[in-house]
């Protein structure tokens, strides 16, 4: 099920599958919606469509999207990673075999995270860039910083962490529970978790 919502007003949106969906991603003025075993659905024009991922995604779980300067995007388990090119989707080497749950980039490159580690991808392949100390991702947000590319990484358990020039450090958040998601725009980065918790971390 999809809400869409306008004005403070939201409405039930039903998709032409019954699977559970995953990630969510705006592509201009397209919408793309993933989910369960290879499950891809793309709004356009007001209607639902499916897409066909060829027989690499086959079987998979689709877990993570991301839309940007450089591409369309999508991942999810056993370090399936592909990127939309014209009207077909091509698989890139993720160097993983664990599942990707989370995609973020910016003008000039993408990063995935899969297991403990956060990856950096080229055009063709990704490499390792950091390993989580304690845990592993859920997902995570680049932000801008006065070192060079800074990243918040939120674990399977709820904790926030940064990562900036090879070195890691805990987020005070001012917060006692677990945080669940994290969602960013210009510099700014909200955070979501139990009891009704959302953060917001202004730019610094």
């Amino acid at each position: 099920m999809l809400l869409s919502c306008y004005a403070g007003r939201c409405a039930k949106k039903t998709l032409p599958v019954a699977m559970d969906l995953r990630a969510l991603a705006s592509a201009g003025h397209e919408v793309l919606a993933a989910g369960r075993h290879g499950l891809l659905m793309e709004r356009r024009q007001g209607r639902w469509r499916r897409l066909d991922l060829g027989p690499a995604a086959a079987g998979k779980d689709l877990l993570a999207l991301w839309h940007g300067a450089h591409g369309t995007y999508v991942a999810g388990d056993k370090g399936l990673l592909m990127r939309r090119e014209e009207q077909r989707w091509v698989p890139l080497t993720s160097n993983t075999q664990a599942a990707i749950t989370s995609l973020w980039g910016n003008e000039e490159q993408l990063y995935a995270a899969a297991g403990d580690a956060l990856l950096r991808c080229s055009a063709k392949a990704c490499e390792k860039l950091t390993t989580l100390p304690v845990g592993t991702i859920s997902n995570f947000w680049g932000i801008p910083s006065k070192e060079g590319r800074a990243f918040l990484v939120l674990s399977h358990e709820g904790a926030l962490h940064r990562f900036t020039q090879g070195r890691w450090s805990r987020e005070r958040v001012g917060f006692a529970g677990r945080l669940l998601a994290l969602w960013g725009r210009q510099g700014h980065v909200w955070a979501v978790g139990e009891k009704g918790a959302i953060l917001h971390r202004l730019p610094r």
